[in-house]
């Protein structure tokens, strides 16, 4: 899945029907443009760059797919750092198969979907 990424002033407007402005340089949203090329599945940005005036912080992506999760974080990560070496983190979980901590952590984090 290709995400749909647009440019904003100094963040990055990521899903334009969610609207959200987000920390993401222009080489993050090429290098996450090419990382989630093959993903099927819904795809979110969490953690601290969701957070406009915040500053620094690795990325952390979460995707929601049924597709083998070892093998879905290694490739969009090995993807990702080919093209730009900011460190991210690649959560993956299986929608169909959530355990109850894994359903309270979706339930606290905020996210904004970028694919």
């Amino acid at each position: 899945m290709k995400a749909d990424l647009q440019s904003a002033e100094t963040t990055r407007q990521v899903a334009p029907e969610v609207n959200a402005p987000v920390r993401l340089d222009a080489e993050e949203v090429a290098a996450l443009t090419e990382a989630l090329r093959d993903v099927q599945g819904e795809v979110w940005l969490f953690g601290s760059r969701t957070e406009p005036s915040r500053r620094g912080g690795d990325i952390d992506i979460l995707v929601l797919t049924d597709q083998p999760a070892f093998e879905t974080s290694r490739a969009i990560a090995t993807r990702f750092f080919s093209r730009c070496e900011e460190k991210i983190d690649v959560v993956v979980l299986d929608p169909a198969h959530l355990t109850p901590e894994q359903k309270d952590f979706l339930a606290r984090i905020g996210k904004v979907r970028i694919a």
